[in-house]
């Protein structure tokens, strides 16, 4: 499992206390965390999360899967086999929170 930083970070603020982050992370492993923060994030709490592959779409690398817990993202990279991912690429998020 991968520590990820977000790069290309863009927030946006809606609907008063809700904001919509975009970016994007590289995936190295077949589980990757990425860990956004109130300081560094400007959210304290997660509502949603949408992950979408960018690059590196192979048999080996066909979807990625977001779940979270609290400030945590883990990001599931899985082959075309249903299996874990032994290719991977970029990942552009989109989290929504407050």
């Amino acid at each position: 499992m991968g520590a990820l930083g977000i790069t290309d970070l863009k927030t946006t603020t809606m609907g008063g206390e809700y904001k919509m982050i975009t970016g994007e992370v590289t995936v190295a492993t077949a589980s990757d965390t990425v860990t956004v923060t109130d300081a560094a994030n400007h959210i304290s709490e997660i509502h949603a999360v949408i992950a979408q592959m960018k690059t590196g779409q192979a048999t080996s690398f066909t979807t990625v899967a977001a779940t979270y817990s609290e400030l945590a993202i883990t990001l599931t990279s899985i082959g075309a086999d249903g299996l874990a991912a032994s290719t991977f690429g970029d990942v552009a998020l989109l989290i929504v929170g407050k």
